[in-house]
């Protein structure tokens, strides 16, 4: 492995966030993610091979990530009702960290997931996938702060 530098860094990131649009329905099952899914997977022209491919590796994750959304959200919900109760601010704290702890495991299977999918692209592919990730990001960036303005 060779030096780390600012560019190798750069393009780790970028890799690293722009191919979880091919993961996002995976993590996030919501309208935006599933149409940026459809929309950018069109544009790489993967092959049939690497459309089987992602698709393996998508459903392969799907179960394992439903399970700790489902695991999450069930334990956010216990602390938000801890928070309002007399327990301890230990017992607080602990499911706090069991929080913590599902919300690790979701990013790395969502990681893992994206490092999977990033072998079956080529250099090319993974290269357009950060343009249309760029924009992906600046329109949603756009989106979030103008629903911020309507909320104030």
């Amino acid at each position: 492995m060779g030096h780390l530098t600012i560019a190798n860094l750069k393009s780790f990131l970028t890799i690293f966030s722009l191919s979880s649009l091919l993961i996002l329905p995976l993590y996030c099952p919501s309208s935006l993610a599933q149409t940026s899914s459809k929309q950018t997977i069109p544009s790489l022209k993967l092959s049939e091979s690497q459309q089987r491919q992602i698709a393996d590796i998508k459903n392969r994750y799907r179960g394992p990530l439903e399970e700790r959304r489902d695991t999450f959200n069930i334990i956010e919900e216990q602390l938000r009702r801890l928070m309002t109760s007399n327990v301890s601010t230990e017992e607080i704290r602990a499911k706090h960290s069991e929080l913590r702890r599902i919300s690790q495991e979701i990013e790395d299977l969502r990681f893992n997931s994206m490092l999977e999918i990033r072998q079956v692209l080529t250099t090319i592919q993974r290269s357009q996938l950060a343009q249309l990730m760029e924009k992906h990001r600046q329109k949603f960036s756009q989106m979030i702060r103008q629903q911020r303005g309507h909320n104030f």
